[in-house]
């Protein structure tokens, strides 16, 4: 195993705002909201939050949220207990570097602190445990500590890195992580072949059988959510994760082919939610029926 060390301190960013700026609400009601290019779905508190190309949308109380500053193009969002982690790059004209490297905020965006590798990596894929302290990223290219691509985990928010055996891992590409939302050492990978956990922080894989074309996955306490594309339709299913067992628990009102994120609510298991292109589709009994929340498109 290769273990870095990553020297130096996290850095709180804050915006530059003027006086007007510094009066006007980080988030305002819209009628319009576009979830085009999605990077990313899960809660911040009890509010459902979406990562898009241009800022972060908040669904909250059946209204619609958007930001009206600090419209940073959130790559491999991932919320936790107290807000949420993510990459990317900043919105156009900012003063922060580019990439985002790993970057967290605890204030729904208000503000973010640069944790690791500003300036040099953008991870398209993170996933951390809803109350642990692993974050695992995929990354495609080496920066200045981390000098092969790959998986790598960190259990102190950036400081040192490790990069994952991935033992018994035959996938050729990596489509989605998800990590168990209160055991860290818990991982699932989405990939062509099929859907691989891990229970030892990454390091040994087993497949589970049957999850072939798998197009978004989230985890609750006790089961795998994961949804299924088999050409015609797509299955909202769930691996119950004592019993090794997969239960089909409804179909998704979308077309075939498309990828799509899955969030369901750490207080609510019965709450999901599905986001694909410019929709937004809400069960509120664990995915047997599906309603359309349409948030439009620009």
């Amino acid at each position: 195993m290769n273990r870095f060390a990553l020297l130096g301190i996290s850095v709180i960013i804050l915006s530059a705002c003027s006086s007007d700026d510094k009066d006007q609400a980080f988030y305002v009601k819209t009628e319009e909201p576009s979830i085009s290019h999605m990077h990313g779905m899960g809660f911040i508190g009890e509010d459902l939050a979406v990562a898009t190309h241009n800022g972060l949308l908040k669904y909250s109380e059946d209204e619609w949220y958007e930001t009206t500053r600090d419209n940073h193009d959130y790559m491999g969002f991932t919320p936790f207990e107290e807000g949420f982690y993510a990459s990317g790059h900043p919105e156009k004209g900012s003063k922060i570097e580019n990439p985002l490297g790993l970057i967290k905020s605890t204030d729904q965006g208000k503000s973010i602190e640069s944790l690791a590798f500003s300036g040099e990596t953008d991870f398209h894929l993170l996933a951390a445990s809803f109350e642990g302290e692993t974050i695992y990223g995929a990354l495609s290219q080496p920066n200045s500590v981390l000098t092969s691509p790959g998986l790598y985990r960190t259990q102190n928010e950036g400081e040192d890195w490790e990069q994952l055996s991935l033992a018994g891992l035959k996938a050729t590409t990596i489509n989605g992580l998800a990590v168990h939302p209160s055991n860290d050492e818990q991982l699932a990978l989405s990939s062509e072949e099929g859907i691989f956990i891990s229970n030892d922080f990454g390091e040994t894989f087993s497949l589970i059988e049957g999850t072939l074309n798998t197009t978004g996955l989230t985890f609750t306490e006790d089961s795998l959510l994961f949804s299924a594309n088999d050409g015609e339709k797509v299955s909202f299913n769930s691996y119950q994760l004592n019993q090794k067992e997969i239960t089909l628990r409804g179909t998704l009102p979308v077309e075939p082919g498309n990828n799509l994120y899955l969030a369901v609510n750490p207080g609510n298991a019965d709450e999901v939610w599905a986001a694909v292109e410019n929709n937004l589709f809400f069960s509120n009994n664990g995915g047997a029926t599906w309603d359309n929340i349409n948030p439009g498109s620009n």
